[in-house]
């Protein structure tokens, strides 16, 4: 039985019904859960009559979480984020990572910052390490590619928001119950793709490829012209994506396979399968972070569950260490390569693992 926790703030009351519509989706298909709403600040109006107040012994407890915020200038409230930021003993304990996670937002105005709200709250989640799911694995007009966003100007008929709502409690809880289930995929296929337009890019995706090689995974090589073919990911378990970072962007070639990728309709090619990022820039606080969270943003209009490297280890904290994903800057030292290496064995192993647990291959 998956164990989902739904964390909401609420202003007017839709939060609270989105939260309670998640519940008795959950309960319908078996999962335990508990509904909480984050703690007040002082000013605040009166809470759910009714709804314990989340502490962090109810992160200890979930598998899954669903989190709910409306929307303040693009971002969660400032009661929301307060209860994200009371997490870091959790995060420094690295118990966090096992979590599997979704967002939901609203909004008066039909482009009132919805995704850019769901975007703020996930960005915490990949901080933590947590496996995202997102919103075009069940497509609907109120999952946009992140999770569920409710428009409240739109006025849509509460049946529509209910079976969004839904459909994104089934992609959340199928996850959940994978990564908490006995199914495994032997050796699990991942496909590594990464032009060797640059010698440190080559070199990185080499590393990238040691660390996946290492935990049992077969390793399939693909430029990003080859992976725009999607018969090239039949079979594939998971995808790890390697750039170089201009501008806080991938480069063009990546950019231009993910379109592709996010071309061929709502249910994109990676629609449930595990993916990441690792990325080379020119100089060090040259954009790593912006430039992995680039391509997650991404990967998630292609369907992609999203597994990031989360908290490093503590070598590589001194290091190359990255929230998000494996990165290195261009020229890079000895010790730096070497810190890439211990960051690019934790994180795919991460891949590795989430793969033969979602994985499309025949499971032992």
């Amino acid at each position: 039985m998956t164990r989902l926790l739904v964390v909401y703030h609420s202003r007017t009351g839709t939060h609270r019904r989105l939260a309670e519509w998640a519940a008795r989706s959950a309960e319908r298909r078996g999962a335990e859960v508990r509904v909480r709403q984050v703690p007040a600040l002082p000013g605040d109006a009166v809470g759910d009559a009714g709804i314990p107040v989340a502490e962090l012994e109810d992160l200890r407890w979930a598998q899954a979480v669903i989190f709910g915020s409306p929307t303040h200038f693009g971002s969660p409230t400032a009661t929301f984020k307060r209860f994200l930021d009371s997490t870091s003993p959790l995060w420094l304990g690295n118990e966090l990572r096992r979590l599997v996670v979704g967002a939901m937002s609203s909004s008066r105005s039909r482009r009132g910052g919805r995704d850019s709200t769901v975007l703020t709250i996930q960005r915490s989640m990949l901080h933590w390490g947590a496996t995202v799911v997102t919103g075009f694995r069940s497509p609907s007009n109120e999952l946009s590619p992140y999770g569920v966003s409710v428009s409240l100007q739109a006025a849509a008929p509460e049946p529509a928001v209910v079976g969004a709502v839904d459909a994104f409690v089934e992609s959340v809880i199928s996850v959940a119950a994978d990564l908490n289930g006995v199914r495994r995929v032997r050796h699990p296929a991942i496909a590594l793709v990464a032009d060797a337009v640059d010698a440190d890019l080559a070199g990185l995706a080499d590393v990238v490829a040691t660390a996946v090689a290492a935990d049992g995974a077969s390793v399939v090589r693909l430029d990003t012209e080859a992976a725009c073919d999607p018969d090239r990911l039949t079979g594939i378990d998971a995808v790890a994506v390697g750039a170089t970072v201009r501008a806080g962007l991938p480069d063009v070639r990546v950019v231009a396979m993910l379109q592709e990728w996010s071309s061929s309709g709502k249910k994109g090619p990676l629609a449930g399968m595990p993916a990441t990022g690792f990325v080379l820039t020119t100089a060090e606080e040259d954009g790593a972070e912006a430039g992995v969270l680039a391509l997650y943003t991404s990967l998630m209009h292609a369907g992609a569950v999203i597994v990031p490297s989360g908290r490093p280890d503590q070598p590589v904290l001194g290091g190359a260490g990255n929230p998000y994903g494996t990165s290195l800057a261009g020229g890079a030292s000895t010790a730096s390569w070497t810190a890439a290496h211990t960051e690019a064995a934790d994180h795919m192993r991460r891949l590795v693992r989430v793969a033969g647990q979602l994985g499309r291959s025949e499971a032992v």
